[in-house]
Formats: structure tokens, C-alpha cells, sequence
């Protein structure tokens, strides 16, 4: 561990903060008693080259959080027997890339582990305009020393980050495992506007958390390793209700959407091309654009789920599948005014639209399901435009939606609701 070098500065009217600490690139451990970091602090990171980041015990106030920002230029920490940034108890706190308007990414990170880990209790935690690639996970969010009951991480918060060519999960955020009633819970997670490309595994993954978002990320070519169990652009994992809306999700190995959470959420404006782009399409499921895998009727009040307004192109098996159809217990599940063209399971059996494994309760209404790109028109297909043409007939044909949402994959505003991602303006 390298001697702390910090340059401390009282200046309270800079960006409108409390106090500001400056580190040297020689600095790779800061404990908040020891460097006197207080609520509404902020650190800046000096530009230039790193092995790492170690931060424990900054904790921030919820009106005072503390900031820690890249100063001056960009950030390179390059960690080949490390995390890049480590959060070690850190509450309320904001690791942000943006201290530099020139630079998308004001940190730029590869670690051997996890680009970002917070654990030890770290909660309320952001981050965002990171540049992670090369890590083994991009950003790990979970404390594995604490049993559920004994702590809550809450208001976890990721956006605008950009995260490539990662060994195995792009972002990984609370635990797998909640069956088992072991690990903490979660409340309060929103990652959205992230760029994924080139996940060996799944490329974003969220468990045992309530009142979940997930939105507007774009994710190229996840689970690159083809590994079992391992793979998918979104998976919702049990212990989770999530909304999952607006994503891209585009030429993955896995499927686009895989959810096997608590049921009660939305499904909807998402755009989903190519799943399982070259893997078996004579398997009957597993590479389809969504998966409803074993809804958790425990934890669940209905076990309902809405599948609403997608656009899912050519998945390698199905277009929506259900896996364990007998745990969906709710009665209103409803899936309406989706696109599904051409899954690659219409070769072998007539169901490849929505596969079920026996026979859930859901309503279907207004969809549009299809191998022939007549009947929907998109405005250019071979360039992968899938906005509507003005001829489509899915435009004013959707089921009407609005007293639930009213914008589109582009956040732009539906009144009549055409079928599929994309409003006609």
C-alpha cells in the first residue's frame, strides 16, 4: 500500500460543496477518519495514470452526499490484481466521471476483478460516466458479509457508464440467491442509460431487489462465452420486481430479457434484435427475446406480469417464452400490442410466437406476429430501422395503454398506440 497522498482544500463555495480533497495518482487508500472527509464533501481524483481506488467509510447525508469526481482530464486505473474502485462501507456517496465536460468518461478502468465493487454495507450508492472494460465484472454491488435482516442496500443507482469487453457480468447488483433467505435484500434500484458491448455473461443482472428499474440501456453481443445459466441481455433475478423498459438489446448469445423475479411488473418499449444469434434454433426454448422463468409465488402478490409494446426481431428459439407456467398464479398477466417477426422455432412447431410449457392465465390482444415483413412494414429493416413506415398497419392499432404509460422506446409520446416499440410521430 502506497504512502496517502492528499492535498486538502476549504472551498466551500466550489461547485456549491462543502470542502473539497484533492488525490494525488500515488493515492490508493483513503479512510474518511483519517483524511476528515464530512457530508457534502467532494474529492477530486487527479487525472493520470493508477492501480486503484480504495475508498471506506465515506459516508455521506441524503441532502449532503459525498462526491467523488475525476479533476482535471481522465482517470486511468488499470488494476491487474485488484478492483479498480473499491467502496468499502460507504453510505451516500456518488462516484462520478463527469468533472470534465470534454470527456464522456472522466474514469476509465480495468481490473482483473470488478471494474467498481461496493460491499461492507455500502448503500446509497451512484455511479456514472465510468468506462469499465477488461475486468472480470464491470460493477459489483452486493455486501456478502451481512445475512438478510441485518442490513437493507438501498437507493443503488448506475447510469450513463459504458462497459465492454467484461470476463463475465457487465453489472451484477444484489444477490442470486434469494430463495435461500440468506443474503441482504435490496429496495430502490434504477440503472439505466448504460452502453454495454461484449459480456462474456450476462450483461446486467439485478436480484432481490423491490421497486426496480431497469431502462433506456443498449446492449450489444452479452454472453460472448455461451456459458449455462450465465446468459442474457437483462435478467430480473428472483427476490426482484423490476420494470424493464426501453432497452436495446441487440445480436446477444443469450436471450434478450430473462425474468424469474416476483411478478407484478411491466415489460414493455423494448427493442429486441437477434437473441441468441448463433446458437440451436432446433432447442425448443432458451434463446428467445423474454423468458418468464419461475415467477416466486411466496414473495408475490398475484404473480401477474405485463408484457407490453415490444419489438422483438428473429430470436434464435421464441418470441416470448414462459418456463414454469404453473407458478404464474395471477390471472391478469396480459401480453398486447407486441411485434414478434420470424423466431427461428416456426421451422419446427406453430407456438414459436409465445412457448408455454403448459398453460398459464394470460390475455393476449393486439399483437402482431409474423414472418412476413408485409404485415408490418418497418421503415427499413435491412438497415435495422425498425421504426413504423407510414403504411404500417400496426400504427393506431394498438391496445390503449395510456392510463398505465404514454411515451415510447424514444420517450416520445403515444396517443393512439401503433403496436410494437416505436410510436409513429
Amino acid at each position: 500500500m502506497k504512502k496517502l497522498l492528499i492535498i486538502p482544500f476549504l472551498l466551500s463555495s466550489f461547485w456549491g460543496f462543502c470542502g473539497s480533497i484533492y488525490v494525488g495518482p500515488e493515492t490508493e487508500f483513503l479512510l474518511a477518519k483519517e483524511v476528515g472527509v464530512k457530508p457534502g464533501d467532494t474529492i477530486f481524483v487527479m487525472a493520470g495514470n493508477r492501480k486503484l481506488l480504495h475508498l471506506a467509510r465515506f459516508k455521506g447525508k441524503a441532502n449532503k452526499p459525498i462526491v467523488v469526481i475525476n479533476y482535471n482530464g481522465q482517470v486511468n486505473i488499470n488494476s491487474p490484481d485488484n478492483d479498480g474502485i473499491k467502496l468499502n462501507g460507504c453510505e451516500h456517496i456518488i462516484i462520478s466521471g463527469n468533472g470534465d465536460a470534454a470527456l464522456e468518461y472522466g474514469f476509465k478502468i480495468t481490473a482483473s476483478h470488478a471494474g467498481i465493487q461496493a460491499f461492507g454495507r455500502s448503500t446509497h450508492v451512484e455511479i456514472a460516466h465510468i468506462e469499465i472494460s477488461r475486468a472480470n465484472i464491470g460493477i459489483l454491488l452486493k455486501s456478502n458479509d451481512v445475512s438478510r435482516g441485518k442490513f437493507v442496500q438501498e437507493q443503488t443507482i448506475v447510469h450513463h457508464n459504458y462497459i465492454h469487453h467484461t470476463e463475465r457480468e457487465g453489472i451484477y447488483i444484489g444477490s442470486s440467491f434469494f430463495v435461500e433467505g440468506k443474503d441482504h435484500l435490496l429496495d430502490g434500484v434504477w440503472v439505466y442509460d448504460n452502453i454495454f458491448d461484449h459480456t462474456g455473461w450476462d450483461s446486467l443482472q439485478v436480484g432481490s431487489a423491490s421497486q426496480c428499474k431497469i431502462s433506456g440501456n443498449h446492449i450489444s453481443r452479452d454472453s460472448q462465452l455461451r456459458e449455462t445459466y450465465q446468459m442474457g441481455g437483462i435478467s430480473v433475478n428472483p427476490g426482484s420486481d423490476c420494470d424493464v423498459y426501453n432497452n436495446i438489446i441487440s445480436n446477444g448469445e443469450g436471450p434478450g430479457i430473462i425474468d424469474q423475479g416476483n411478478g407484478g411488473n411491466m415489460i414493455y418499449n423494448n427493442l429486441i434484435v437477434r437473441p441468441g444469434i448463433n446458437g440451436d434454433k432446433t432447442q425448443p426454448r432458451g434463446l428467445d427475446g423474454i423468458i418468464i422463468l419461475g415467477i416466486n409465488r411466496e414473495h408475490s402478490a398475484g404473480n401477474s406480469i405485463y408484457i407490453y409494446n415490444n419489438t422483438i426481431i428473429e430470436p434464435k428459439n421464441n418470441g416470448i417464452s414462459f418456463g414454469y407456467d404453473e407458478e404464474i398464479q395471477g390471472d391478469q398477466s396480459i401480453i398486447a400490442n407486441n411485434i414478434i417477426y420470424k423466431p427461428g422455432g416456426l421451422e419446427f412447431r406453430r407456438d414459436a410466437y409465445i412457448e408455454t410449457m403448459r398453460n398459464p392465465a394470460y390475455r393476449i390482444s393486439n399483437n402482431i406476429f409474423t414472418d412476413d415483413l408485409k404485415d408490418i412494414l418497418f421503415s427499413n429493416f435491412s438497415a435495422d430501422d425498425f421504426t413504423l413506415s407510414s403504411q404500417s398497419p400496426a400504427i393506431d392499432s394498438g391496445l390503449n395503454l395510456s392510463s398505465i404509460f404514454n411515451f415510447d422506446i424514444l420517450y416520445l409520446p403515444r396517443e393512439t398506440f401503433d403496436i410494437g416499440a416505436y410510436e409513429k410521430q
